[in-house]
């Protein structure tokens, strides 16, 4: 059983020069009853968001405003309510997501606009097994 309490989000950002220097920078606060599992950013001029993955097939999608305040937040049910969100990854451009789940061999492809599965792959149907 999932615990409700504070989820906070933090920006890391690397700063070159003869120190390299990493600064952390704190992004928001806000309660959640879901655990993040994962999470990833995804960058670029027309949006910044991140995509955290919880328990129950739930993403939650934090859209970031230009001074790295949350600006709104919104959800995305996968169709098997019962799986674990174990990886996302975020494609360069930032218009697709890659989804792992727990304990599945399929892989799940998420086009950002769209907010649905577009696409999916089962692992067991290209590696021997």
């Amino acid at each position: 059983m999932m615990q409700n309490g504070p989820c906070i989000l933090f920006q890391f950002r690397f700063v070159a020069g003869p120190l390299a220097l990493i600064m952390v920078s704190h992004i928001g606060t806000f309660d959640s009853p879901y655990e993040i599992r994962t999470a990833t950013v995804l960058d670029n001029p027309s949006t910044r968001q991140i995509w955290a993955g919880h328990s129950e097939g739930r993403i939650s999608i934090h859209h970031l405003a230009v001074n790295d305040t949350f600006s709104f937040s919104s959800s995305l049910y996968l169709p098997d309510e019962k799986c674990l969100v174990r990886q996302l990854v975020g494609s360069k451009d930032a218009q697709k997501v890659w989804i792992a789940l727990e304990n599945s061999p399929r892989i799940l492809m998420v086009e950002v606009e769209k907010r649905q599965v577009t696409c999916s792959l089962d692992i067991r149907k290209v590696m021997p097994g």
